[in-house]
C-alpha cells in the first residue's frame, strides 16, 4: 500500500510538471513558430513554367511523342509549320564591361588569325595574340603589340572576323567558332563595351543553342530547335535593343548560345544539328504558329505538374497559347526538381515581408497553374502582409513558385481495411491485440481501443456485428503462432457473442469489455490502460462531443490518455471509481462549458485534478491538440484524414502513426485545418489517410497547397 502511494504521489507530480511544460510550449507556439530557426519550404520544378517544359518534352519524347505533338500540348491551338529562317540575329555574350580581351585559337594548320576592323582600317593578329579592345570617348580602340599588322584601330566600332571551320575567337575566354564579333560602347555610359556575336540564324546560331542536353531524344531535341528558332524569330523581327546592341543575350533571360563546343559535346553535336535541320532545308525551320503567326515560344527547364499562364508571371494580357495545361510529363522521376527542398531563415523571411515575424505563412492562393499567386504572412500580433508568388521566387532563389507539401496517400477502403493496414505497422510477434466493432454507433469503443492497444503493443483491429471479416480473419492467421490474446471492446450488439466464439476456436483467449452502459465500458477500458501503463491525463467527451474528441488519438497513442464517455452534466458512479484508480494528474475536457458542464468539471477538480477545456468543432479542436502537443507528437509530418461523421473512424485509428490529425470536410479543407498546416514551419510531409472516396483527391491537393 504505501509503495503504491508513493508511486501515484511521483507520477501526480511529473504529470503535473508535464502538464506545465504543455502549456508553456503551447504559449511558445502561438506566439511564435516552433522550431524557429528556418522555415522550409517545399516544391516543384525549375523555372517561370510558361509554356514548353523542357523534362515534360523529354518524358513525352521517351513515351512515343512527336515534335508536333509535344508542341501542341505547351502551346495551346499551335500548329508545325515550315518558315524562313535565314536572317542575322544578334547575341551578346559580353554585357557593359570595361574591356575585352580577343583572341584567336587555330582548329587546323595556319588558322588562328582574327582580324579586328574600325574606322575603315583592320588589323591582323596572329593564332594566340591578345588584342585589347577599350572605350575611346564615343568609341572604340583596339590595341594589339608585336606581331601584329598594326599596333591600333580605332572608331565607333568594331568588327572581329575569322575563318571558320580554321579558326575560333575568344572573347574573355568565352570561345566561338561561328558568326563574327561585334564591339560597341554601350549607350548611355562612358567607358563601358558591349560585345555580340552576329551569326545567321539558320545554322550558327541555332547550332549553339544549349538549352537541352543533345544527347536527348530526337523528338525532344526538334521541339527545343522549334521552339528556340520561335524564340529568336519573334526577337529578331521587334528589331535591335538599343540597350545591348543585340536582339537576345545568351542566358536564360532569353537563350543560352553556347560556346565553341567541347570534345565530349561535339560527340553528340550531329543529334542536335539534325534535329535544328529536320525541315530538310537550308532556308527554312519548323517552328509553332498560332493563327498563322510565329509565337513568342518561352520554355522553362520544368513544372510542378501543371504549366503557367503568362499574365499570372509576367503581367500583361493573357496569351491564347501560353494558357495552363496540365503536365504530369514535368514531375517524372528522371527530373532532379521534380521535389526540391529549402529553408528560408526565420528572421530573413520575416524582414522580407516587413513583419515582427511569421507565425502563419498562407500559400493557398493560386494561379490557375497552381503555382503561389500571393503568399500572405501573419505575425504573433495579427498584423498581415503580403507577397507576389514570382517576387518571392527571386528573393528566395526558390526554383518555382509551385511551393507544395508533399503528400502521400495511404489508400484504405473502409474502416476495416484501415484497421487492417494500420496493424501491419504494428509488430507481427504481439501477443495482445484489440477488437472493436466496426459500425458508426462504435466510434465510442474505436476511441477507448486506441491507447489500450497503444499500451499493450498490439494492433487494433475491426469486425462485423455477427462475422469476422475475411481481411481480419487473414490479419490473425498472419500472426499466428504468436497472437494469445484479443481484447473484445464493445455491447454484445456491436460485437455478438458468435465473434467472440470464433476467436476462441482459433485457439485465441478472448475477453469481452462489454455491457450496454458506454460510461462504464470506457472506465474499464481506462482501468486496463492504467493498470500496463502510468497515465497521467485522461479525455474526457460526451456522445455531442465525442466527433470534435478524434483529435486526440494520437495524443492518446503516444501518452496513453485513456478516453472517458460521460453525461453532459454529471460524472457517473463507475467513472468516478475508475478516476480514483488511475488517480491522473489532469483532463481534457472536449467541449465548451455548454456541452460539457461544471457538473462534470467540478467533481475532477475537487478531486485535483487540473481542468483543461478544448472547445470547438472537430476541425477547431484539431488544431488546438496539435499546437498544445507539438512536443509529444511533432509537426513534421500530419496526417489527414477524413472528418465526416460516416468516416470520422478512420481519423481515429489514423491516431496509430502518431502524428497530429488534420481532418477534412468531404472535398472541403475547413480554415482551421488549413491554418494548422500553415503555422508550423517545420512541415515537410502530409499523409493522406484513406483512399478517394474518404479523402477527395481536391481536398489532398488544397492541403498541399495550403
Amino acid at each position: 500500500m504505501t509503495s503504491t502511494f508513493f508511486r501515484r504521489v511521483l507520477r501526480r507530480v511529473l504529470a503535473a510538471l508535464c502538464v506545465t511544460a504543455g502549456l508553456l510550449a503551447a504559449a511558445a507556439s502561438s506566439a511564435s513558430p516552433a522550431r524557429a530557426d528556418d522555415w522550409v519550404v517545399r516544391g516543384s520544378g525549375f523555372g517561370h513554367g510558361v509554356g514548353m517544359s523542357q523534362y515534360g518534352a523529354k518524358a513525352m519524347a521517351d513515351a512515343g511523342r512527336t515534335a508536333p505533338q509535344i508542341l501542341a500540348h505547351y502551346y495551346r491551338g499551335t500548329t508545325y509549320d515550315k518558315v524562313a529562317d535565314t536572317a542575322t540575329i544578334r547575341v551578346n555574350v559580353r554585357h557593359r564591361v570595361s574591356s575585352t580581351a580577343i583572341v584567336g585559337q587555330a582548329l587546323t594548320a595556319g588558322g588562328g588569325t582574327i582580324r579586328v576592323a574600325a574606322g575603315g582600317r583592320t588589323l591582323s593578329a596572329p593564332a594566340g595574340r591578345t588584342v585589347t579592345v577599350v572605350r575611346s570617348g564615343s568609341g572604340v580602340v583596339a590595341r594589339c603589340g608585336s606581331g601584329c599588322s598594326r599596333t591600333s584601330v580605332s572608331g565607333p566600332s568594331a568588327v572581329v572576323t575569322f575563318t571558320h571551320g580554321a579558326s575560333t575567337v575568344s572573347t574573355d575566354g568565352k570561345r566561338y567558332g561561328v558568326g563574327s564579333l561585334g564591339i560597341l560602347p554601350s549607350p548611355g555610359t562612358t567607358g563601358l563595351l558591349e560585345v555580340v556575336v552576329r551569326a545567321r540564324m539558320h545554322d550558327e546560331y541555332l547550332d549553339g543553342i544549349k538549352e537541352m542536353p543533345w544527347s536527348w531524344p530526337s523528338a525532344a531535341l526538334q521541339t527545343q530547335a522549334a521552339a528556340a528558332r520561335s524564340y529568336a524569330l519573334r526577337k529578331v523581327a521587334a528589331g535591335v535593343r538599343p540597350s545591348c546592341g543585340c536582339h537576345v543575350f545568351d542566358s536564360v533571360s532569353d537563350q543560352v548560345f553556347g560556346t565553341y563546343p567541347t570534345a565530349t559535346e561535339r560527340a553528340y553535336l550531329p543529334r542536335w544539328r539534325a534535329a535544328v535541320r529536320a525541315a530538310g532545308s537550308s532556308t527554312t525551320g519548323y517552328v509553332p504558329r498560332y493563327d498563322g503567326r510565329v509565337i513568342e515560344a518561352y520554355y522553362s527547364s520544368s513544372n510542378g505538374g501543371w504549366s503557367q499562364e503568362n499574365e499570372d508571371v509576367w503581367g500583361g494580357s493573357p496569351v491564347p497559347y501560353l494558357r495552363s495545361a496540365w503536365d504530369p510529363w514535368s514531375t517524372r522521376a528522371e527530373n532532379p526538381r521534380r521535389s526540391w527542398r529549402t529553408t528560408i531563415p526565420r528572421r530573413s523571411l520575416a524582414s522580407a515581408f516587413g513583419l515582427r515575424d511569421i507565425a502563419r505563412l498562407d500559400l493557398s492562393r493560386r494561379t490557375t497553374g497552381h503555382g503561389v499567386d500571393v503568399a500572405v504572412a501573419t505575425s504573433s500580433s495579427g498584423a498581415t502582409a503580403s507577397m507576389d508568388g514570382e517576387d518571392l521566387r527571386r528573393r528566395f532563389g526558390l526554383s518555382g513558385t509551385w511551393l507544395r507539401h508533399p503528400a502521400v496517400r495511404t489508400r484504405t477502403s473502409g474502416r476495416v481495411d484501415a484497421s487492417l493496414v494500420l496493424a501491419r505497422r504494428t509488430s507481427v510477434r504481439a501477443s495482445t491485440a484489440v477488437l472493436t466493432g466496426s459500425a458508426d454507433a462504435d466510434l465510442v469503443d474505436v476511441l477507448a481501443a486506441r491507447p489500450f492497444a497503444s499500451a499493450v503493443a498490439g494492433p487494433q483491429l475491426m469486425t462485423g456485428a455477427t462475422r469476422l471479416p475475411s481481411g481480419t480473419l487473414a490479419e490473425l492467421d498472419r500472426r499466428k503462432g504468436y497472437l494469445r490474446t484479443v481484447y473484445v471492446i464493445g455491447s454484445t450488439r456491436s460485437v455478438s457473442d458468435g465473434v467472440v466464439s470464433a476467436l476462441k476456436a482459433r485457439g485465441l483467449r478472448a475477453y469481452r469489455v462489454g455491457g450496454t452502459d458506454p460510461y462504464a465500458r470506457t472506465a474499464r477500458v481506462a482501468e486496463l490502460v492504467d493498470a500496463r501503463r502510468d497515465v497521467p491525463s485522461v479525455v474526457v467527451a460526451t456522445r455531442t462531443t465525442l466527433g470534435a474528441s478524434v483529435p486526440f488519438s494520437p495524443v492518446a497513442t503516444v501518452r496513453y490518455q485513456p478516453f472517458l464517455l460521460v453525461p453532459p452534466s454529471s460524472l457517473p458512479t463507475r467513472t468516478s471509481a475508475a478516476l480514483g484508480r488511475i488517480d491522473p494528474a489532469s483532463a481534457h475536457v472536449v467541449g465548451s462549458s455548454s456541452l460539457v458542464t461544471t457538473g462534470v468539471t467540478g467533481p475532477l477538480q475537487r478531486r485535483g485534478i487540473y481542468v483543461r477545456r478544448f472547445s470547438g468543432d472537430r476541425y477547431s479542436v484539431g488544431r488546438q491538440v496539435a499546437t498544445a502537443f507539438a512536443g509529444s507528437l511533432g509537426r513534421s509530418e500530419v496526417v489527414l484524414a477524413p472528418g465526416k461523421d460516416d468516416r470520422v473512424a478512420e481519423a481515429a485509428l489514423a491516431g496509430a502513426y502518431r502524428r497530429p490529425l488534420v481532418l477534412t470536410s468531404g472535398a472541403t479543407v475547413p480554415t482551421h485545418s488549413l491554418r494548422l498546416l500553415q503555422s508550423d514551419p517545420s512541415l515537410e510531409r502530409i499523409r493522406v489517410f484513406g483512399g478517394t472516396t474518404a479523402v477527395p483527391a481536391s481536398a489532398a491537393t488544397r492541403a498541399a497547397e495550403s
